[in-house]
């Protein structure tokens, strides 16, 4: 931000004409055009002229640094010819030697030993999880481990996640309210749930008066959407029996049959927002999202969140007293309620997961058995996607701006 406001300052002091240049890009000494160039000329239409460009061998080192890094880069490039890089080489090992007055290293990133990627990876010599320990699979961060296993690693086991921020705590109070309504607590009716509403809002310590007023808002029109939703939920549900749960709980510790034989344990752990029993008897579940996003058909079909909740189901994990069952339940399916879409006049998008198979092999049991290895081998690399533009912890991570510092 600091970056864009400079470089707008600066094009704004034009009176009449105004000219852009940069030096020949050059990463490794720091060289390189600004990020806000492109847009700009893309804008206008226009390419860059180009002057007196430099070839890769011969870009000048401005520093001690740049030589070394220039140097580096010639001895490991195989495109080079074997004479410049056995030059590069050579230079290399004199740089590594030498010394200032007081006996320090004046370069001691040319010797191999401090290249980052040649030495090998180490392991600790204790696993972070203990081989006797059941691999720890909660709903919520469930696609974090698979999507990312660094992101997962950084905010589930070195505890490196932010706090709470006022989006999570807007998704605090919206889940809050719709479980009151769903337990009985709440009076289904919008003069109740504003008033509700009006007693935990100010905590929530939004920046400005008018932000706190648009996103009460939108936290009354999420909860009408969750509304019209169970609306039309009813006709499926149980007349019998009592027919809906909020946040019902599970922790239990299952065996996992993994595809080289071996067993492992899971501890299966979770609260899911809504679970309705339906006339059939078989368990719908429901996942109410706040985000802004919303996900694809197809992505949902996957999505790993339900298919825990799904597999705990299915499992008899969860303890529905009132429900007369048998251990093991059936699932009729699962879905994602993104109740603040602005796409529809009425209602959440809802994104349908339908019920996993009853085979003994399906996605989720490719999934569990992803997590196992990453878990147990300590595989936390990072995978760049979409999700990087929001992830809480890019300062530590090596594929980003943010954290090149760590490499």
């Amino acid at each position: 931000a600091d970056e864009r406001r400079l470089f707008y300052t600066a094009a704004t002091r034009a009176k009449s004409v105004l000219r852009i240049s940069h030096t020949s890009a050059d990463p490794d000494s720091g060289r390189v055009a600004s990020r806000f160039l492109k847009p700009l000329l893309d804008s206008y239409g226009t390419s860059p002229s180009v002057i007196n460009p430099n070839s890769e061998g011969q870009q000048k080192a401005f520093s001690a640094s740049a030589l070394v890094a220039q140097l580096r880069r010639i001895a490991i490039d195989t495109s080079q010819s074997h004479a410049l890089r056995e030059a590069a080489t050579s230079q290399l090992i004199k740089l590594a030697q030498l010394k200032d007055k007081n006996g320090r290293l004046i370069a001691p990133a040319a010797h191999p030993a401090a290249w980052w990627g040649i030495a090998p990876f180490t392991e600790n010599s204790r696993p972070i999880v203990a081989l006797d320990e059941p691999v720890y699979v909660r709903g919520s961060s469930f696609a974090d481990l698979l999507n990312c296993p660094l992101n997962w690693f950084m905010k589930q086991q070195a505890a490196a996640d932010v706090g709470g921020s006022v989006a999570a705590n807007f998704g605090s109070v919206v889940h809050a309210l719709a479980a009151g309504v769903v337990d009985g607590e709440i009076a289904n009716n919008e003069v109740e749930i504003a008033a509700k509403l009006d007693e935990h809002w100010a905590a929530l310590r939004y920046s400005a008066a008018w932000e706190s007023k648009v996103q009460k808002t939108e936290a009354i029109r999420s909860i009408r959407n969750f509304l019209i939703w169970r609306e039309s939920r009813l006709p499926e549900l149980s007349k019998t029996q009592k027919a809906e749960y909020s946040e019902s709980f599970f922790d239990s510790d299952i065996e996992f049959p993994m595809p080289d034989g071996n067993v492992e344990k899971i501890k299966l752990r979770g609260s899911i927002d809504i679970l309705q029993v339906q006339a059939d008897g078989q368990i719908f579940i429901a996942d109410i999202k706040t985000s802004t996003s919303i996900a694809s058909k197809k992505d949902a079909e996957t999505n790993p969140q339900l298919g825990v909740y799904q597999k705990a189901v299915q499992l008899g994990l969860i303890n529905l007293a009132e429900v007369d069952v048998a251990q093991s339940l059936q699932s009729a399916g699962a879905a994602l309620l993104f109740v603040r879409d602005k796409t529809k006049s009425a209602g959440p998008s809802v994104r349908i997961q339908s019920p996993l198979a009853e085979a003994e092999t399906d996605w989720m049991d490719q999934n569990f058995a992803v997590a196992i290895e990453v878990v147990r081998k300590e595989i936390h690399t990072p995978i760049v996607s979409k999700s990087c533009t929001y992830c809480p912890v890019k300062s530590s991570c090596p594929t980003q701006a943010e954290g090149k510092s760590v490499i």
